[in-house]
């Protein structure tokens, strides 16, 4: 017999070619990346990247004492927390390295460990008629009260136009068989000069991983965030099921439970339910008026 087809995972599934999102982790953590994975990573293809296997090597950023920060309440942070601070940028630029531009997404989602997603929603936001399918630059999510970046928990989505920015050209030798368009070995992309601090008055010590993201994406690829507080949620108590994100849920019930809901939500109201009433296919109104006009006229 055939396995029972799970219409919700089928129907609400984006292919690696429109969507891949990146997830932003703790080694301190394992539960929650599992949890991302047994729900969101049912429908969409999913990476998690950790200050392990990204940022290793990450020592010596910060000396408080000469620093200018934009938050004071970012002075007492330890240096483990700055080094953190790298890690989306780094993830990205991992990614773009290793994906020929051809092979480049649609769409690129980034979001922390703590985030929940609601595929269907996801699904629906991406494939939108008005987004271009990629080949319009966006940079979309819940962004800070002056519109200044996108709040990276609540989700970052970025356009194919806006990773190509960021990955940019370099020019080989055609002879050696390399594109044109192809990064090989350590050639220096955009975005690498923001990962390297090149770009960020007082290195990583002035900005929290949202306002370098934000910063490096107005830099090469000169757009503005695209705010949508009805569709992300960066805190918990802006979390509702017609959202697309919801943040600061920091444990693998909450995870299940949201994906549970988003699941009954898909079935009552997303996927069209049959009519009960009556198998008989109802008849056209000008059939039905054909009929009555030729009862009125033998009669």
């Amino acid at each position: 017999e055939e396995p029972e087809v799970d219409h919700f995972v089928a129907d609400c599934s984006i292919n690696s070619t429109v969507l891949r999102v990146l997830s932003i982790g703790d080694s301190k953590n394992p539960e929650l990346m599992e949890a991302q994975r047994r729900t969101l990573g049912e429908h969409v293809a999913l990476r998690h990247f950790t200050a392990d296997n990204v940022t290793p090597n990450c020592t010596g950023l910060c000396d408080p004492m000469q620093t200018h920060v934009a938050c004071e309440a970012w002075l007492d942070q330890p240096e483990g927390w700055w080094c953190a601070q790298k890690l989306p940028l780094a993830a990205l630029a991992m990614v773009l390295r290793a994906t020929p531009t051809i092979r480049l997404p649609y769409f690129i989602l980034i979001i922390d460990d703590d985030t929940v997603v609601n595929p269907c929603m996801l699904k629906k936001f991406l494939l939108d008629e008005e987004q271009g399918m990629g080949r319009y630059k966006l940079y979309a999510g819940a962004p800070d009260y002056k519109n200044r970046f996108i709040h990276g928990g609540g989700g970052v989505v970025l356009s194919r136009a806006v990773l190509r920015a960021l990955r940019g050209t370099h020019r080989v030798n055609p002879r050696r068989g390399v594109a044109k368009n192809e990064i090989r070995g350590n050639v220096t992309m955009p975005i690498d000069l923001c990962v390297d601090n090149q770009h960020i008055s007082n290195g990583w010590c002035s900005y929290h991983s949202d306002w370098a993201e934000g910063k490096c994406i107005e830099w090469h690829a000169a757009i503005q965030p695209t705010g949508r507080h009805d569709l992300f949620a960066q805190f918990d108590e802006g979390c509702q099921l017609n959202k697309i994100t919801c943040h600061q849920q920091k444990t693998p019930e909450l995870h299940d439970a949201w994906y549970t809901l988003y699941r009954q939500r898909y079935w009552s109201q997303i996927r069209p339910r049959p009519n009960r009433r009556s198998t008989k296919p109802r008849l056209r109104p000008c059939v039905n008026w054909y009929r009555q006009h030729r009862r009125t006229s033998r009669g």
